[in-house]
């Protein structure tokens, strides 16, 4: 419930922030960013959906090698795969672009110029979905539900504050800046809880 409520929460903020420092291109160029992570973010929710039954098993057989090695695996295929979509958005943001926007040319200069910078993260919103499904298969809910608690609140402090230093700038990269706070938060819990293991 947390993970769409988040989405939610994003959308909306940043579509008032976008009108606030922007113009209705921008929302448009919003809205193509958000049709392209959501396509990623699904399919890095699809992969940890398909680690978490695994790893819950092997938890419960106290097979902890395997809990570890399932996880790295969920990782390189779900990190790879936002790795790889990203480096292909910041390549040859016009293949994307062009899918939405109809030939409309000031649409696809905003909308090049913001996929690159509010997507040049997004390989980490996939490491967060399965750090937190991870958590949630050994029976860590707490932790699961910080992790996901946190990736909105963290936003918060730079969706407020990076705006109002660097304008439409600020609010493109405000998601890829918290999100690598986050990340490295999180990689610390997961380190301390493979060492558990």
């Amino acid at each position: 419930m947390l993970m769409y409520l988040y989405i939610s929460f994003s959308v909306i903020l940043h579509n008032v922030l976008l009108l606030k420092y922007g113009t209705a291109i921008e929302v448009a160029a919003y809205s193509i960013s958000g049709y392209l992570m959501a396509f990623y973010y699904l399919t890095a929710e699809g992969i940890s959906g398909g680690m978490q039954p695994l790893v819950s098993y092997y938890y419960g057989a106290r097979q902890f090698q395997r809990v570890k090695d399932t996880f790295k695996l969920a990782a390189q295929y779900g990190i790879g795969i936002g790795v790889g979509f990203v480096i292909m958005i910041l390549w040859v943001p016009d293949f994307f672009v062009g899918f939405f926007s109809r030939g409309n040319p000031e649409l696809e200069a905003v909308a090049r110029w913001a996929i690159r910078l509010q997507l040049c993260g997004l390989f980490l919103d996939g490491f967060l979905v399965l750090a937190a499904s991870w958590f949630q298969s050994l029976g860590l809910a707490r932790k699961a539900t910080l992790i996901t608690l946190f990736n909105m609140m963290i936003q918060i402090p730079f969706l407020l504050t990076l705006p109002w230093l660097l304008g439409l700038n600020g609010v493109w990269i405000a998601v890829p800046i918290s999100n690598l706070c986050l990340s490295m938060f999180v990689a610390v819990l997961l380190w301390k809880e493979f060492k558990r293991l």
